[in-house]
């Protein structure tokens, strides 16, 4: 369940300026480039791919109490820091760190941490006149607690300013499928694999630009893994203190073979 919760924390990191975009479109440019010092502070004029030489930082908690079953109800709390770094103007690396803690609500008993590991990338392949964005994100997720497990992340992502640049779409969609699973020995001692099924992803949340600094966000994302499927319908805050600083809030529910709210708190710098 982390890894549902976790991808939609991360999708609400795009933000972007009205100034710029409006300015560069008088003068017939065909893309915007952004720095340090012209980084945008509304959501819709932020590219997907950071500028060529800035790191960004950002510090996420989530918490998702769910239902399964006929009565089994349980609580997945998570804090994901993360930083991603420009490599040039359609090229970013990062790494994210995910700490997620299961504990169980009903009597079960017990609870456990799990920890992983993701590197990524996004390849930026289209961005005519900074009006949208369109590129290719590959990750690799570990799993560094228990046995080892090792993803394969790829995901088309992209914005699109569909409104007098005000209104953006942000969107992703991809799958995850296990490349490595390492065995493990049952309690009568038997080597077993456990089977990881493919994982496919759709995400999307159309930002509303309100003003320079914040901007509000309907969203949806629909998850499918084996017999597993769920959708959650959620709305999103992000508030631009400055160039280099934000916040962010996301508050969902999920439907689904696993009910339940979510609850997402973060902040973002770019240095």
């Amino acid at each position: 369940m982390k890894k549902h919760l976790i991808m939609v924390a991360v999708v609400a990191l795009s933000i972007g300026s009205f100034g710029s975009l409006r300015e560069a479109r008088a003068q017939g440019l065909l893309q915007v480039t952004f720095d340090r010092d012209t980084w945008p502070t509304e959501e819709v004029q932020r590219t997907i791919v950071i500028p060529q030489d800035m790191t960004q930082l950002q510090l996420s908690a989530g918490l998702f109490t769910f239902s399964f079953g006929d009565s089994a109800s349980a609580t997945q709390y998570a804090i994901t820091p993360m930083m991603e770094y420009g490599v040039t103007a359609n090229i970013s690396v990062g790494a994210t760190y995910d700490v997620g803690i299961f504990s169980s609500d009903n009597g079960m008993g017990g609870s456990s941490t799990d920890t992983n590991l993701s590197a990524g990338s996004v390849f930026a392949i289209a961005r005519p006149f900074n009006s949208y964005d369109l590129g290719i994100e590959v990750g690799i997720p570990f799993e560094l607690s228990g046995p080892t497990n090792i993803d394969v992340e790829l995901q088309l992502v992209g914005r699109l300013v569909v409104s007098l640049d005000r209104i953006a779409l942000f969107f992703n969609s991809g799958i995850a499928t296990n490349v490595y699973q390492e065995s493990q020995t049952t309690a009568d001692g038997m080597m077993v694999t456990p089977d990881e099924p493919t994982q496919f992803l759709a995400n999307a949340y159309l930002a509303c630009q309100l003003n320079t600094q914040l901007s509000l966000a309907p969203g949806m994302t629909f998850t499918h893994a084996g017999d597993f499927n769920g959708l959650a319908l959620y709305g999103r805050v992000q508030f631009a203190i400055d160039h280099q600083f934000d916040l962010f809030g996301i508050v969902g529910y999920q439907v689904g073979d696993e009910k339940g709210t979510l609850v997402t708190v973060g902040a973002n710098m770019w240095l």
